[in-house]
C-alpha cells in the first residue's frame, strides 16, 4: 500500500505500478488495514486541519478508486478511533476506540456484502491508569495466537513536602 494525504494506492510488486483504491477531496486518508481475504480495506479520514477523525471500511477494488466522502463511517462518538487490524475470517475489523474514556478494542461486524453490521462492541478493555498509549505501529496485529499492540506502563508518586 501507499498512502499519499489523499489517497490509498496498491502497489504491484511485480509490474513495478500501483493502482489507487481510495480517494479523497480534502483531509488525510491513512492507517488502511486490508483484510486478510483482500476483499476489504479498513481505513481513518481525518478532515483537513482536523485531529479527529472517522473510519471506513471499502470494498478493496484497486483501479476502482471509492470517494471517502460517499462512505458511511464506523459509529465512534470521541473520534479518536482507528483500525487495529482484522479478524482472521475478515468478519470483523478491529479499532482503537475511546468510547468509554479509555483505549479499549472494539470489534465491528461486517457482513458479506461489505456493509456494517450494528456498531462496534467491546472485545477487550485496558482500563486501568496504568496503560498509557496504547497503539498498533505494527500493520495488522492479528494473528492466530491473538493481538499484538504496544503500551507503555507509567506509574508516579505524589509528594508533599511540609515546611518546618
Amino acid at each position: 500500500m501507499i498512502i499519499s494525504s489523499r489517497s490509498i494506492r496498491v502497489y504491484d510488486v511485480i509490474a513495478g505500478s500501483s493502482l489507487e483504491a481510495v480517494s479523497a477531496s480534502a483531509g488525510t486518508l491513512n492507517r488502511p488495514h486490508p483484510s486478510p481475504d483482500d476483499r476489504w480495506l479498513a481505513f481513518r479520514s481525518n478532515p483537513p486541519e482536523e485531529l479527529s477523525g472517522k473510519s471506513f471500511v471499502v470494498p478493496l477494488k484497486p483501479g476502482q478508486p471509492i470517494a471517502a466522502e460517499s462512505l458511511a463511517a464506523i459509529e465512534d462518538r470521541v473520534g479518536s478511533g482507528r483500525p487495529a487490524g482484522w479478524s482472521l475470517d475478515s468478519r470483523t475489523v478491529y479499532l482503537l476506540l475511546d468510547t468509554d474514556g479509555f483505549r479499549c478494542l472494539w470489534g465491528q461486524r461486517i457482513d458479506a456484502s461489505g456493509r456494517l453490521d450494528g456498531t462496534p462492541t467491546p472485545v477487550r478493555h485496558f482500563h486501568s491508569a496504568d496503560w498509557a498509549a496504547l497503539s498498533t505501529s505494527f500493520g495488522n496485529p492479528i494473528t492466530v495466537d491473538g493481538f499484538m499492540y504496544a503500551t507503555m506502563k507509567s506509574r508516579g508518586n505524589i509528594w508533599s513536602l511540609m515546611r518546618r
